[in-house]
């Protein structure tokens, strides 16, 4: 408590450094270059959509469901791979845990706070997109599996981005993103849950 204390008291802290890593970690992302490939997807997901929808072989709703993963993916990869130079931090491993509260060293850190909620917020979209994937599973075995997904993949950036020098390798990314993943997939679970209620009392009204 004493060290949570201490990091709401940095006056303006938290803001400052939110500002400061955002432009960091955006720095190298064309925003032009992205939203052309944005709209060459959206355009061939349509064309194709349009196709699949006269067979009747998917829904409209699925069309932009794939328009949202596939904008998701481009994002993160953009994020945490493609914007940074090759080599630019080769080799640098982090093995301890530190989501900056200061639970271990106790020395808290709003900087190191601020990119673990931006590193959990990165993966909720994770958790939400991808637990309609898992229809045929039962509820809590859902929300586990893709919470392992969001670990994996997680792990695989990870590795990416130690092999090519493009980023640090960080356990403590892997647990936030591991809690962004699990907070994304049960607000999910959360939603269809209340949508069968909502369907199964109309249902039963009509």
């Amino acid at each position: 408590m004493e060290s949570l204390g201490m990091i709401l008291s940095m006056n303006g802290g938290f803001i400052q450094d939110l500002a400061e890593i955002l432009k960091r970690e955006t720095e190298g992302i064309n925003i032009v270059d992205h939203l052309l490939m944005l709209v060459v997807e959206t355009l061939v997901i349509l064309l194709l959509g349009r196709v699949f929808l006269k067979k009747g072989w998917i829904s409209n709703w699925k069309v932009i469901y794939i328009m949202l993963v596939l904008a998701y993916i481009n994002m993160l990869f953009s994020i945490t791979i493609f914007n940074r130079m090759p080599g630019s931090r080769e080799g640098i491993i982090h093995l301890n845990i530190n989501l900056g509260f200061g639970l271990r060293t106790g020395h808290p850190s709003s900087w190191v706070l601020t990119f673990s909620l931006l590193n959990i917020l990165l993966f909720i979209p994770f958790g939400i997109l991808a637990y309609p994937i898992f229809r045929s599973y039962k509820r809590v075995l859902r929300i586990l599996v893709v919470t392992m997904a969001g670990a994996l993949t997680s792990l695989g950036i990870e590795c990416i981005q130690l092999v090519t020098g493009r980023g640090m390798f960080e356990i403590s990314d892997l647990v936030t993103n591991t809690a962004g993943s699990f907070i994304g997939v049960v607000m999910a679970a959360v939603f269809y849950h209340i949508k069968e209620r909502v369907m199964k009392g109309k249902a039963t009204n009509i």
